[in-house]
């Protein structure tokens, strides 16, 4: 079918050779009204479909990668620390996808799998969801473009029955951007990149207050030395730096609606005698500098108003929104109270979780649960289940921490390890009394379950976050494995019975997942309405035959890796300045060494720094560029009471190119770009033939809108905040 005859079938509905359908349970505007074409499922008969996605989960937190030959050939035993004997299971009678990839941290890889495509094609940043360009309706938003299709649609228009609990953290801009926008027939979620576990608060709106001055200053002052000479704040697409305002009030609510601002100053500048207001990134080493004593300069976060991030659609039909009753709620103090695991002064909501207190991922066990036991098992299912579990904050129910006694005695000051275990050893529990129920349901025979980790287990702020990839180089935040080898596997009673109990070698990604679900589900995986805006199409590739069991070879022989914005010696890549100053990784637990800082202002950036190409017989091949931080190795118990390190201050310098054949080195010890310089370059240039695509549009500062109706019409909660 041509490309017009396509259009024309996607606009006006002509069936053509083909069944043109619209998603089923949504009405004729979603997805902006366009139709899904109907194939023939892959399997002969459309299997029942649950993707579940851990976040944040480390290679060696993981049962199956204990008791085991680890890559490099060491043998790891077993532990009780790592409790996952749900996991395991589906593990044994499934298929372990040994070289399953993923992005370095969150929104990218969520992004990828709801789109079905590479971070880079779709969103290499972590923003926070508050984030808009309004002078672009389509892709000015933190994660997906608006006129990308997400998965849940294309199943929808198959006839699935569609729900989502958990972690989102793949937009929240518009209602397009919320999981029933994206095609869900139900959800729970929160749309931040992590939330309090018993309050599921995040963020706040902060309390505008102006410290003064009630004038202007007199005496005039040179741009960089107000504040002690701290660096301005980037200037913002609607403001410059200096902004021009009448009054000391206007500049203080300037620098409340943009997150890099700490502080401020307003007075007589040298520009031309106007009256400046200066955002600032900090105060610097003195408070005024050479401003005079009357030209005041302040935070203007008096306080925050805390926000609750919990939003939620029901089958029956009523209008999506916040989740009140849902969340528990805390008093003042209950938040920072250092209690490992303690609810102290927290109490569920009338219609939360009552089993463990208020806990946030027991509630959305709850809920998967019983959609569930309420779907008809004659009709299909797609279920999407993102835990919490286990970013930060490391909180859990106190039975299950003190299940893990055995660990205090070696564990490091604030018991990450053992919050981090006890959290596994929840979510293992969760997933286990859900796949019993499917069994008793008749559902499993039918069934396929994809299981993930969005990225690396995190092993930065000195073993704070309490992963562990070991023996892997690096973690989450990085392009070493890992950061971005993840725990994966495909299980459930549809695989055929020749591929049950292997381990996989082939490469497959996370977002590699989309292709496959269509066709499964007997649904074409082309995103024709991304082609209508001229967005990047998918990258998705189609493993359903080794699900069904006619290949154990991947369709994918390439792999490029995507990143922030980094500096870059790829002619073809962009200026540095071309792309938004601002922090990349939307996450105020994390902070100094520990964050890649935004881009250089000179000279020239990239988003995708590295490739993996699987040459077969020949080698499976890494190439990395850059500065790559993390640099290091943990050992099989981390953290513990010895652990004193800060990750990002070892760096592994690859400039053009760090080489490793990941067959006979897992490991990355051994950088062999010097014995492979025509392997270099033949990877190089594919490299700059990938950055010839990046996808990187200007995606805005924070939009005060987002609090304004957070603390309006939602009643406290996060949600959509710009319509249409």
């Amino acid at each position: 079918m041509s490309f017009c005859v396509i259009v024309a079938a996607v606009l006006c509905g002509i069936a053509a050779a083909d069944q043109w359908v619209k998603p089923a349970g949504f009405p004729d505007g979603h997805n902006g009204g366009v139709l899904e074409r109907l194939t023939t499922p892959k399997g002969g008969k459309k299997p029942h479909l649950m993707f579940v996605l851990f976040d944040d989960y480390g290679w060696a937190n993981a049962g199956w990668h204990r008791n085991y030959t680890a890559p490099g050939g060491a043998f790891v035993p077993a532990t009780d620390e790592v409790a996952t004997p749900n996991l395991n299971a589906l593990v044994e009678e499934g298929i372990n996808l040994n070289r399953a990839y993923v992005y370095k941290y969150c929104s990218p890889t969520r992004s990828a799998i709801q789109s079905g495509r590479n971070p880079y094609h779709v969103n290499p940043l972590n923003l926070d969801p508050t984030v808009a360009n309004r002078s672009d309706p389509v892709s000015g938003f933190a994660a997906i473009p608006r006129n990308m299709t997400g998965i849940a649609t294309k199943l929808a228009a198959a006839g699935y029955k569609t729900f989502a609990a958990g972690k989102w953290d793949a937009g929240m801009g518009t209602v397009d951007h919320t999981p029933h926008g994206r095609g869900y027939h139900a959800n729970i979620n929160y749309f931040h990149h992590a939330n309090d576990y018993w309050s599921s608060v995040t963020g706040g709106c902060p309390k505008t207050v102006p410290p003064g001055p009630p004038t202007p200053c007199k005496k005039m002052y040179p741009t960089n030395f107000c504040l002690g000479g701290a660096d301005n704040v980037p200037a913002t697409p609607s403001q410059p730096n200096p902004a021009w305002f009448d009054t000391a009030a206007e500049c203080c609510a300037l620098c409340s609606t943009v997150s890099a601002c700490h502080a401020w100053a307003f007075g007589k500048s040298s520009h031309g005698g106007k009256f400046s207001c200066y955002l600032k990134s900090t105060t610097g080493p003195t408070n005024e500098g050479n401003c005079s004593s009357a030209c005041r300069f302040g935070p203007c976060h008096s306080g925050n108003t805390p926000i609750v991030d919990l939003w939620q659609k029901n089958l029956a039909g009523d209008r999506e929104g916040p989740a009140h009753g849902l969340n528990s709620t805390c008093t003042a103090g209950a938040l920072s109270d250092p209690t490992p695991g303690s609810n102290t002064n927290c109490h569920p909501g009338p219609q939360g979780d009552h089993r463990y207190d208020g806990y946030e991922d027991a509630l959305f066990e709850e809920h998967v649960y019983n959609f569930v036991q309420q779907h008809d098992p004659a009709d299909s299912m797609f279920l999407f289940w993102a835990p919490h579990i286990v970013h930060a904050p490391l909180e859990v129910p106190p039975s299950f921490f003190d299940k893990f006694d055995m660990i205090a005695s070696t564990d490091r000051a604030g018991s990450s390890r053992q919050l981090y275990h006890a959290m596994v050893n929840f979510a293992d529990t969760a997933i286990g009394n859900v796949t019993s129920l499917l069994k008793q349901k008749g559902m499993w025979d039918d069934l396929v379950i994809v299981f993930s980790t969005d990225n690396g287990g995190p092993i930065y702020n000195n073993g704070t976050a309490g992963a562990n990839n070991f023996p892997l180089k690096g973690g989450k935040m990085n392009n070493w494995e890992g950061g971005i080898r993840g725990n994966s596997f495909v299980s459930g009673g549809f695989l055929a019975p020749s591929v049950r109990g292997t381990v996989y070698e082939g490469l497959v990604t996370a977002w590699d997942w989309y292709a496959t679900f269509c066709a499964l589900a007997g649904v074409d995986a082309t995103d024709h309405r991304a082609a209508l805006a001229n967005l990047p199409p998918i990258d998705s590739f189609d493993h359903s035959g080794l699900i069904l069991g006619t290949t154990m070879e991947s369709p994918r022989k390439e792999l490029p890796i995507g990143t922030e914005p980094r500096a870059s010696n790829l002619s073809n890549a962009p200026l540095c300045s071309s792309y938004i100053q601002a922090p990349y990784y939307g996450d105020s637990r994390l902070g100094g060494a520990d964050v890649a800082p935004p881009p250089p202002k000179t000279g020239r950036c990239t988003t995708v720094s590295g490739l993996i190409v699987d040459e077969g017989a020949a080698g499976l091949w890494k190439l990395l560029t850059g500065d790559v931080q993390q640099d290091l190795y943990t050992g099989p118990h981390y953290p513990n009471s010895t652990t004193n390190e800060i990750s990002n201050n070892f760096v592994g310098h690859c400039g053009d190119g760090c080489l490793f054949e990941l067959n006979s080195d897992p490991l990355e010890a051994n950088d062999v770009a010097a014995a492979n310089p025509d392997r270099v370059a033949s990877m190089r240039k594919k490299l700059m033939a990938y950055e010839d695509t990046a996808f990187n549009p200007h995606r805005g500062p924070t939009d005060p809108a987002a609090c304004a109706i957070a603390e309006g019409e939602y009643g406290g909660f996060w949600g959509p905040f710009v319509f249409p």
